[in-house]
């Protein structure tokens, strides 16, 4: 799949653009998609997505580099437990991308590490390919 390839190693480029591809990727499976990054009463979610009566919680990060997840930050998550229902990974690959799609029940507090953020764990990095779409 491709993408805005003037992204390159620009953080705030790369989360814009991940937030667009999981916004169209919910729309096309007939979702409709409410961006609450920016309220406040959805710390450590980013998107909401509605269909019929049910709404899935997400949180969305990019990355260029392969088998990484940027860190989250505290308010992600709620005793090492992710808030939102599910963490979309946006990978992007020179002019491609892909998506994991990672329900938070699979994140174990072992594949974190606290500190002033959270890291996921090479052990759960190498775990992502069972969650590509």
């Amino acid at each position: 799949m491709k993408f805005n390839t003037s992204i390159k190693n620009d953080r705030v480029k790369i989360a814009k653009e991940a937030i667009k591809i999981v916004t169209q990727y919910e729309i096309n499976n007939g979702n409709i998609i409410i961006d609450v990054q920016h309220n406040s009463k959805y710390k450590g979610i980013d998107l909401l997505s509605k269909k019929n009566k049910k709404i899935k919680k997400i949180e969305v990060k990019g990355t260029t580099k392969e088998k990484n997840i940027p860190n989250a930050f505290a308010s992600e998550f709620r005793n090492k437990i992710l808030i939102a229902d599910y963490l979309y990974l946006v990978y992007f690959n020179k002019k491609k991308y892909n998506l994991y799609i990672i329900p938070s029940k699979e994140i174990k507090t072992g594949d974190i590490t606290e500190h002033k953020y959270y890291k996921f764990s090479s052990t759960f990095l190498n775990k992502l390919q069972k969650f590509k779409k």
